[in-house]
């Protein structure tokens, strides 16, 4: 490809275990257009979410910052409209922003940079999901994980199409442009594979019959729950369904796959929208999710949790020519470190002052990772103190501040089921993995500017409209790539 100021194309899923895909290895799991992407791109193997919940982990993919810095704590906090993101620094280096579908941004800036969203978002943009500590809520989320199955038509998948169709034409329009000396970064994000899973028909008929893995648990589970665990599991309400069904469980598991066919076929769509419209050899394409989702394992749903399937993420980059096709990179990075790998892209130097850190120097083959750690933060629903956890080589130690912690060998425990934590043969390392993250973070001064954050919120929504939530809701309303008004 060309080298200079490449066009950036984002593809985001939402809740997407990287594990369940053919490009991770998965037999079973039909994306051949991810499998494609991965053997001509580079393909990450150990990269997770900075916050393994959908708005605070956007806003540190945004803003560059972790969570306790920028925060946004949980699915009901604002993301101020002072924070950069990465936006603000490519538009300032020349660059058209746009953007399509779930950008989930909570508060009245619903730009952050841009030049123009082309779509709607599914989700709200207030503080309606603001969590209470001091009042701990209760959700039914496990309900959509035993009713899982196909259906005709859904408002997810009508929100996904509308966001498809949007960024789709943009790119052929922007092909048909005679001038191409504008570099752009076109970020297209959608709901699926979320809950409910409901595919349509036809994916969920590619499953039929097929041998389909489903998760096992000892019988002795409960002497394995940490207090996170059981934080988790109350506010999901796992209670009131049986997650040890295997019917239940294997449809589940076939919904799922399905509703990640249905990505990996609009990965497919864009990529030859981009081969089509001649940008595809200047354009380096990113593919990766928010975080992923525990889909019954250890019995636990949805994120919140650091177990593999909850915090960690898909994560492809693709550029022919520029970077070695089908390579492995094992070192622990961020979905925060897209920020500063961007701004590099587009500025030609890395930002400063920011917790990300660019991906360009192991993509390229000068570094080889081997000090790279990563951090994740999990302060909002479904947890009830400061939560945090580190990878760095084979090691993840989880610090639950005033909780006992966790520390897994994931090269000889993938399961994570041997909390290895106050182990003789792991004190030192123990010892430093925790210093790493308390020399960083100050947990009980962040746990009070999270209760002092939550109260505020929830003062504004209790004497907003009657306890309506203040509605900040974005229509696209700028002029597209084509000079027409966009009208979807």
């Amino acid at each position: 490809m060309k080298v200079g100021r490449p066009n950036i194309l984002l593809i985001m899923a939402d809740q997407l275990v990287p594990m369940l895909t053919g490009a991770y290895g998965q037999p079973v799991v039909k994306t051949p257009n991810l499998d494609r992407l991965a053997a001509e791109g580079v393909r990450f193997d150990t990269a997770y979410s900075p916050h393994p919940v959908c708005v605070p982990s956007r806003a540190c993919l945004f803003s560059g910052l972790y969570s306790s810095r920028n925060g946004v704590f949980d699915n009901g906090a604002e993301f101020r409209a002072e924070i950069p993101t990465f936006f603000h620094h490519l538009r300032g280096a020349g660059y058209h922003c746009c953007a399509s579908g779930k950008m989930h941004w909570i508060g009245p800036d619903q730009l952050h940079g841009l030049h123009e969203r082309i779509s709607r978002d599914i989700c709200k943009t207030g503080f309606e999901l603001t969590p209470n500590w001091r009042s701990p809520q209760k959700k039914h989320h496990v309900r959509d994980y035993v009713t899982a199955g196909p259906r005709r038509w859904t408002q997810h998948r009508y929100f996904d199409e509308q966001a498809h169709f949007a960024a789709h034409s943009w790119l052929q329009a922007r092909g048909n442009r005679t001038d191409q000396e504008q570099p752009f970064i076109l970020v297209i994000s959608y709901h699926h594979p979320h809950e409910p899973f409901h595919p349509p028909p036809d994916l969920w008929d590619l499953y039929n019959d097929c041998e389909i893995e489903i998760p096992k648990v000892p019988d002795n589970l409960e002497n394995f729950l940490h207090p996170m665990d059981r934080w988790n599991n109350e506010y999901h309400g796992v209670t009131v369904a049986d997650l040890k069904d295997p019917a239940a469980l294997y449809n589940l598991r076939r919904a799922y796959y399905a509703c990640v066919t249905y990505i990996d076929n609009k990965v497919g769509e864009l990529m030859a929208a981009l081969r089509e419209s001649g940008l595809a050899n200047n354009t380096i394409v990113l593919f990766t999710s928010d975080h992923g989702d525990m889909l019954g394992e250890r019995c636990m749903v949805q994120k919140r949790s650091f177990y593999e399937y909850s915090s960690r993420i898909p994560l492809i980059a693709w550029a022919p020519g520029r970077w070695r096709a089908g390579s492995v990179i094992d070192a622990p990075v961020s979905l925060m470190d897209l920020f500063s790998t961007f701004v590099e892209l587009g500025t030609g130097k890395a930002p400063h002052g920011v917790d990300s850190r660019s991906l360009l120097s192991l993509l390229d083959g000068k570094e080889d990772g081997s000090d790279r750690q990563v951090i994740s933060e999990s302060h909002g629903q479904g947890v009830k103190h400061a939560c945090f956890m580190i990878r760095k080589g084979d090691l993840k130690y989880i610090y639950v501040h005033a909780v006992r912690p966790q520390l897994y060998n994931l090269r000889e425990d993938p399961g994570e089921w041997n909390n290895l934590a106050g182990s003789i043969e792991y004190e030192e390392e123990e010892n430093d993995l925790r210093e790493a993250i308390l020399t960083r973070f100050d947990p009980e001064a962040i746990e009070r500017k999270v209760l002092e954050s939550q109260q505020r919120r929830l003062f504004i929504l209790g004497v907003s409209n009657f306890g309506n939530d203040p509605d900040w809701a974005y229509y696209p309303r700028t002029i597209g790539p084509t000079g027409v008004q966009a009208l979807y």
